[in-house]
């Protein structure tokens, strides 16, 4: 998608994933303030800044496609809150696991995306190459820190 041209289909796409990651970016800055021991904390601090890289790319992706980067999570973000709400009560390890079924939920979501055929090559090589591979670190990254293989 060299030039810019209004493409429907992929920016209401691109927008989903955006307002995921958006939501993803808002659910670290919960789970940060209840995190104890450095370790978590430098990890969950890292999976937040791949998930402001990955806010900056959709939002270019979404230009590149004629359209208009949401600038909210929406209705993402009301899940995000309400899960680290309940991963409150569940001790050290909750918002981890809030965490941890986020980025299940995410990697799913783009490896759902990435095979849509209405999706210029070059997007589902974003989403491929770049994005669902981070997404899935981050499920690695989360277990290990929770102790689930």
């Amino acid at each position: 998608m060299d030039t810019i041209e209004f493409y429907p289909h992929v920016v209401s796409r691109l927008n989903d994933l955006l307002r995921r990651e958006r939501a993803a970016v808002e659910a670290c800055d919960q789970a940060l303030p209840r995190l104890r021991d450095e370790p978590t904390l430098s990890a969950v601090w890292r999976i937040r800044e791949d998930h402001r890289a990955a806010v900056a790319v959709l939002e270019n992706e979404v230009r590149l496609a004629g359209g208009w980067p949401d600038g909210v999570s929406g209705s993402w973000g009301a899940f995000a809150r309400f899960f680290e709400g309940v991963a409150r009560w569940l001790g050290q390890t909750g918002p981890l696991r809030g965490l941890l079924q986020g980025e299940e939920f995410g990697a799913a979501r783009y490896d759902r995306i990435r095979q849509d055929d209405r999706l210029p090559q070059e997007v589902r090589a974003v989403i491929r190459d770049d994005l669902l591979p981070v997404t899935r670190e981050h499920v690695r990254a989360l277990k290990g820190l929770i102790g689930i293989r």
